[in-house]
C-alpha cells in the first residue's frame, strides 16, 4: 500500500468517522456547530439530526469515547506514515507527544482546567489509539525531506487540537432564558436546541410553542437519550424517568 493511500485508510478515514458521530449524535452545544453555522452548514446539519434517530440505539462508549480515540489513531497514523524508516531521534518526539496530548486533556479535564466531561475509558481507548497503528501499518518508502516531515507534523498537531476544541462545550451556547429566540448570540444553537427549560413550561398555544414543536420535541429527547420522549412511558422505565426528572431539576421544576 503506498503513503497515499495509507492517508486515506488510516488518517482521513477516522477523522471522518469522528467527525460524522460528533455532528449527528452528539449534544448541540458544542463549538463545532458554531463553525458549522458559521460555514453555512446549520440546515444541512439540522435536516440530517432530525432524520437520523439512532441515539438511544448506540453504545455511550461509541458516542463518547469513540471519536476521540480515533482521531489519535489517526494522527498516530500520520506520524509512523510521515516518520517511517526514519533514523533521526526527532521521530520520537513526535510518537510521544500524541500520547501525552491525550492524557494531558483527560487529566485537566479531571481537573476542570479543561473544557469537558473527564472520562476514565477514554484512558483505555488513548493506549489502544497511541498502539494499534504500529501494529497495522507497514513500513514503505520513507519521505527524504526532514523540514516537511516536521511541517506536516506540526500542522497534524494543530489540526488535531483544533478537533479537539470543536468537540468542547461552547461556554457561549447556554441560553439567558431571553423573550426572543432571535436574540441569542448563537443561532445555529439556538435553531438546533431552542431553550430546553422554555420547551418544558411554553404553553402549547403560543406561537413560539408552534414554532418550535419539532425542535423542542428533538431538543428533549437528545437531552434524556431517546429518539422521542412523547412515546416514552416513565413510569415503566427508571432509568429515563431519572434523566426526565434531572432534566426538570435542571431547569428549576
Amino acid at each position: 500500500m503506498n503513503r497515499k493511500h495509507k492517508i486515506i485508510l488510516h488518517v482521513i478515514t477516522p477523522i471522518l468517522i469522528g467527525g460524522i458521530i460528533y455532528i449527528l449524535f452528539r449534544e448541540g452545544n458544542l463549538r463545532m456547530f458554531s463553525w458549522l453555522y458559521l460555514l453555512g452548514l446549520d440546515s444541512l446539519i439540522y435536516d440530517f439530526r432530525v432524520n437520523i434517530s439512532l441515539h438511544n440505539q448506540i453504545p455511550d462508549w461509541i458516542l463518547y469515547n469513540l471519536p476521540d480515540g480515533i482521531w489519535l489513531y489517526s494522527l498516530t497514523s500520520l506520524m509512523i506514515i510521515i516518520w517511517e524508516r526514519e533514523s533521526s531521534i526527532s521521530k520520537y518526539f513526535w510518537f510521544l507527544i500524541i500520547p501525552i496530548l491525550g492524557l494531558s486533556a483527560e487529566f485537566g479535564q479531571s481537573i476542570n482546567i479543561v473544557p469537558g466531561t473527564y472520562d476514565k475509558n477514554d484512558h483505555i481507548f488513548c493506549l489502544f489509539a497511541t498502539i494499534t497503528p504500529f501494529l497495522l501499518i507497514k513500513k514503505g518508502t520513507p519521505m527524504k525531506t526532514t523540514r516537511k516531515k516536521h511541517i506536516i507534523s506540526m500542522v497534524g498537531i494543530v489540526c488535531f487540537v483544533i478537533l479537539l476544541i470543536g468537540s468542547t462545550e461552547d461556554s457561549g451556547s447556554s441560553s439567558s432564558g431571553s423573550k426572543s429566540s432571535s436574540s441569542s448570540s448563537n443561532s445555529f444553537l439556538k435553531e438546533l436546541y431552542p431553550d430546553v427549560c422554555r420547551c418544558l413550561v411554553e404553553p402549547g398555544n403560543t406561537q413560539w410553542a408552534k414554532d418550535n414543536r419539532y425542535t423542542c420535541r428533538e431538543a428533549i429527547s437528545e437531552k434524556i437519550g431517546v429518539s422521542n420522549w412523547e412515546t416514552i412511558n416513565f413510569s415503566q422505565n427508571p432509568v429515563l424517568d431519572a434523566r426526565w426528572e434531572n432534566l426538570k431539576s435542571s431547569c428549576g421544576y
